[in-house]
């Protein structure tokens, strides 16, 4: 596929360079004046990420993932790693899939998904997102929980002990998302009513037309035995697989944007355990 949300852009292209520094660095005027303000800048390309405060921390991406792997591997938790960069070296993360922790849903086997991140431009805070692997098709699926924090406020640097407890929270919600997963599988839907719903996210703004079109491309013909029921799971499947294998490798926050906003929408109707809203079209 060439279509447009596709294609990668500058902002979003994906390196997996992850081990420059970033040092926080006094900005100074055009004639050589000091300001109040600070920039983050990365060293091996002198450019700069932010304008930010004194009393902005820097996390290096280096200690936060090596910290990370330290504390699975001290908790017998072995990871496979893939790390994803953009917007020129601002935002990191390092997608980390547990092969020996899983859940079942169904006859679905889903192994635990971590994305330990951060960013030098404010916009992602040192964090775990935790996720789940579909291993049938290998898709990514967003969990249904917030992000949990890998810093405590008003310390700088990494607290091992606090990143541990992150991680233990994170894994309990691990096992709270499959019971969510779960409950998607018991709510019927009609071949019609799957897209009604995409087309009603499309109109939510949730997913671009196109990209909802494509997805319901596999929902009327899905590729895995696994997904021939009609459901809420079965039509989650469809987005990640669309997602997973067609989106995120060129744009991933793009990917992971949807991805989260299609599994709020389809939660909130689990938990309600109707899918009325769903079919509410909104012109």
């Amino acid at each position: 596929m060439t279509t447009s949300y596709i294609q990668d852009t500058a902002e979003e292209r994906i390196s997996s360079k992850f081990d420059y520094k970033v040092e926080r660095v006094p900005l100074v005027t055009a004639d050589g004046l000091k300001t109040r303000f600070f920039g983050t800048k990365r060293c091996d390309t002198n450019e700069v990420f932010a304008t930010v405060t004194e009393q902005y921390e820097i996390v290096q991406n280096e200690e936060l993932f090596a910290t990370a792997e330290s504390l699975f591997n001290s908790m017998g938790l072995p990871q496979n790693r893939k790390t994803v960069v953009t917007h020129g070296g601002a935002r990191a993360r390092a997608i980390y899939t547990f092969p020996t922790m899983g859940t079942k849903v169904k006859k679905d086997d889903l192994h635990f998904r971590l994305i330990a991140q951060n960013s030098f431009d404010g916009s992602l805070r040192a964090s775990f997102q935790v996720g789940m692997f579909r291993l049938v098709c290998s898709n990514g699926l967003v969990s249904p929980v917030s992000a949990v924090s890998l810093v405590k406020k008003h310390t700088s640097g990494l607290d091992k002990d606090f990143v541990r407890r992150a991680i233990e929270i994170s894994v309990d919600s691990f096992q709270k998302s499959a019971v969510v997963f779960e409950a998607m599988t018991n709510i019927r839907l009609s071949q019609n009513d799957g897209t009604r719903i995409l087309e009603n996210l499309s109109k939510r703004a949730i997913v671009s037309e196109r990209m909802a079109k494509d997805i319901n491309a596999i929902w009327e013909n899905p590729t895995h035995q696994e997904d021939r029921e009609r459901n809420l799971w079965s039509l989650y499947n469809a987005s990640t697989q669309h997602l997973t294998h067609n989106v995120a490798d060129k744009r991933f926050e793009l990917a992971e944007r949807v991805n989260g906003g299609i599994m709020n929408e389809l939660v909130k109707a689990t938990r309600q355990g109707s899918i009325a809203h769903l079919l509410v079209s909104m012109q």
